[in-house]
């Protein structure tokens, strides 16, 4: 009796993780792994050297190319044919 309630058991618990990753598209791991987390109160320390120090990543356009403001402006100044406000070019 008591092997026959643990497999009931066991079956219901497998449908409820079958239902809950069908209803938030997720693999049932992700819900285990989320559910033993929950139960262990066990934070995860972050990968120190993985977290980007404040000034990295990739540099601005502005700051490679000092003289973009002006080529850029010269580049639309030679294209610019009017007022588009103005009915006369």
């Amino acid at each position: 009796l008591l092997h026959s309630a643990l497999s009931l058991h066991t079956l219901f618990l497998a449908k409820v993780l079958k239902y809950i990753s069908e209803l938030f598209e997720c693999h049932r791991n992700t819900i285990t792994e989320g559910k033993s987390e929950l139960e262990n109160r066990e934070v995860k320390k972050f990968n120190d050297k993985a977290i980007q120090e404040k000034g990295g990543g990739r540099k601005s356009c502005f700051e490679q190319i000092r003289e973009l403001d002006e080529e850029f402006l010269s580049v639309v100044k030679e294209a610019t044919a009017g007022d588009p406000m103005e009915e006369k070019m």
